[in-house]
């Protein structure tokens, strides 16, 4: 009878009484075993994983596609068309002008541009909403927000805010908190992005 060494255990490390022969023990064949042992028993839980992140894969790509669908057909169906880009660029009053059309654009079909001097630091009203722009490099701050979510409350109507170069992390989270509509403007690119959930939605 033949058996391998490490079936044998004696603690004094001597053949086996009964004459049984032990064969050197093969580390690497022994090793090769356990590993095809461990890949065997994996495999089934492999192939699995990669159906889930397959299939997960393929829901996200779904719902990204349904979504720029769901976007073309809003933004087909708006009465207003969305500007075109201006290559050149616009001036401070030329973005004025620009976010009265993408206010329509949205839905405000009464918007338009206050008298340059009398908008008490509002630029484009309409009989539900006022608006500023700040057609500038530097980020909003919080302090910008919280004083059209002023002017906005005490006349009863909802603030927008339009801006060339984007917010302050303190100004999103107020404007979250009190539902105000921040957007981010390109004129040269003709975009408009929701710096909000709730202006996102609006797009």
């Amino acid at each position: 009878m033949l058996k391998m060494a490490d079936e044998w255990r004696q603690g004094d490390g001597n053949s086996p009484a009964d004459g049984t022969v032990l064969l050197p023990l093969d580390e690497d064949q022994l090793r090769n075993e356990i590993l095809e042992r461990i890949d065997s028993f994996l495999a089934p839980f492999e192939h699995r994983m990669e159906q889930d992140r397959k299939r997960h894969f393929a829901e996200q790509a779904a719902q990204q596609e349904a979504a720029i669908q769901a976007r073309t057909a809003l933004a087909r169906s708006r009465p207003n068309p969305a500007p075109k880009p201006l290559p050149f660029g616009v001036s401070p009053r030329g973005a004025e002008l620009l976010v009265v059309d993408w206010m329509r654009h949205l839905g405000v079909l009464d918007a338009e541009v206050t008298p340059e001097r009398s908008d008490g630091g509002i630029d484009v009203t309409s009989a539900s909403t006022v608006a500023q722009v700040k057609h500038y490099k530097g980020k909003v701050g919080v302090v910008e927000v919280r004083e059209l979510f002023g002017v906005a409350t005490s006349r009863g109507k909802r603030g927008y805010f339009f801006t060339s170069a984007g917010y302050t992390p303190e100004a999103i989270s107020f404007a979250v908190a009190t539902e105000m509509l921040l957007f981010v403007y390109s004129a040269e690119l003709g975009t408009l992005i929701g710096a909000t959930p709730q202006s996102t939605a609006l797009l």
